[in-house]
């Protein structure tokens, strides 16, 4: 198990979570089918067939929420109570979810004994096998033999950090046990005594010494001067990293990719978790459509009071840049007159917003329904056809104007980075305002710390901020 490939580890810790949710399951349907339906009678017995669902929805859930909770980090958590309180979240926030469930459904047939004492046992095998896991990785690590041996061409700066990363991060299994000077590097520096010699005494070292792999932590330029070293690592079976120095990228996170064969690195400057950005985009499918079938109605209602209050068209359409740049239609409820864009020129010098955006508080082109429409954001609800057609997310940064977006400087571009959506971040701290610089800077914070769990909270506080009106204009 030690030093494979970090997903193969997540995916047998997810294999591992998974049977566990299988026997807990089992357990509790046991327990309560047969040891306790005596003591506590149940009108509609227990079913097996009733109950399997909340295990098939069980299991993807708790792979979702676990990574949420940091169960699936690279680095898990060190100490028991780490482990336990990162399960115990797990756990609740699962049987929150398939509470609600029940609920919601009405599952009369579904017994609540057998529910909670699912959660419980699950809480309590996940936990034990989670500790055990550490307590034999610990064991493991202790006797050295065991242990990956790993030799680091390179005595620079970044060679030199890169083994105090893995002395730091023992549960990756791997014991350095010196340096090689690279290509023009000095043999003698403040690490001096770990270095075993220079590049030209790979190969007897690696017929003398028992290697298990060789980090290259070298410059790109000198790296070249390597390529025969490496090939020789390859040839004798010996794995090889190369650690890449050439972009010192503040913001981008690096993944090792492969397309048609050729090994590629990325550098994504935005989440690329590909589970959770599916569940994102199915969460956003399903209450997008959902919620223009039950808000049809209240659509008739304010559909009528535009058309009887105010002359032209129901909704308003106005291009709007998406992700990457993509321009698409951005559709909402009608809250000014008619001419609205052409009377915007005339007031530009009441503009109350800095940077390229146009605000005014007490627009004159607003309708009087319009006012009640803006207040309480009813007037963006169209965007859910945004939504569901893809073009926008539920939470993500506003779309901007094409003009806008002309006369933003360089570090702001990367708002576009990420799918636009209805409500995003600064939006929770105070709408309009704030000012622009303060919406540029929460955009790229909502960007760089995405999670679902993020979107969640930006959900729930907009419903109190949109009632509040605060910042709305």
């Amino acid at each position: 198990m030690f030093n494979q490939p970090v997903k193969e580890k997540i995916y047998l810790v997810a294999i591992l979570d998974s049977t566990l949710l299988v026997i807990s399951f089992l357990s509790a349907f046991l327990i309560r089918g047969y040891l306790l339906i005596n003591y506590i009678p149940t009108p509609y017995g227990v079913d097996l067939v009733y109950h399997i669902w909340l295990l098939i929805f069980a299991i993807p859930l708790f792979w979702v929420v676990g990574n949420q909770a940091g169960l699936y980090q690279i680095y898990s958590p060190r100490t028991v109570y780490g482990i336990l309180w990162r399960t115990f979240r797990t756990v609740a926030t699962l049987g929150l979810i398939l509470g609600s469930l029940i609920f919601l459904l009405k599952a009369k047939e579904v017994s609540r004994l057998l529910f909670f004492l699912f959660c419980i046992v699950s809480f309590i095998f996940i936990s034990l096998a989670r500790i055990a896991l550490k307590t034999f990785l610990e064991y493991k690590i202790r006797q050295k033999h065991f242990l990956k041996r790993v030799l680091i061409v390179g005595t620079n700066p970044g060679a030199i950090a890169l083994r105090k990363i893995i002395e730091s991060h023992p549960q990756e299994g791997l014991n350095v046990i010196g340096h090689l000077s690279g290509p023009g590097e000095p043999l003698k520096s403040e690490n001096e005594e770990w270095i075993l010699g220079n590049l030209s005494d790979l190969k007897t070292l690696l017929e003398k010494e028992v290697v298990d792999e060789v980090f290259f932590a070298i410059s790109m330029d000198k790296l070249m001067i390597c390529d025969t070293e490496i090939a020789w690592c390859e040839e004798i079976g010996i794995t090889v990293h190369l650690k890449l120095d050439f972009q010192k990228s503040r913001i981008a996170r690096s993944y090792a990719t492969e397309l048609g064969g050729e090994p590629l690195l990325t550098l994504s400057p935005t989440p690329r978790n590909a589970i959770d950005l599916l569940v994102k985009r199915t969460i956003d499918l399903s209450a997008s459509s959902a919620s223009l079938i039950m808000l049809f109605p209240l659509f008739l209602l304010v559909g009528s009071a535009i058309k009887l209050t105010s002359p032209g068209p129901l909704f308003f359409r106005q291009e709007r840049i998406g992700l990457n740049g993509r321009t698409f239609w951005l559709y909402k409820f009608r809250s000014m007159v008619q001419d609205a864009e052409a009377k915007k020129k005339d007031l530009r010098h009441l503009n109350e917003v800095s940077g390229p955006v146009f605000k005014i508080k007490n627009d004159p082109r607003v309708t009087t329904v319009g006012k009640y429409l803006r207040k309480l954001s009813i007037d963006e609800l169209p965007q859910l056809w945004n939504v569901f057609r893809g073009d926008m997310s539920l939470v993500g940064p506003r779309p901007p104007l094409p003009d806008e977006v002309n006369q933003y400087q360089r570090w702001q571009r990367r708002r576009l980075s990420m799918k636009p959506g209805i409500t995003c971040l600064w939006q929770i701290k105070g709408r309009n305002k704030i000012g622009f610089d303060d919406w540029m800077r929460y955009d790229l914070q909502y960007i760089d710390n995405w999670s679902l769990t993020l979107d969640l909270k930006i959900l729930l506080k907009t419903i109190p901020a949109v009632f509040s009106s605060r910042g709305a204009y």
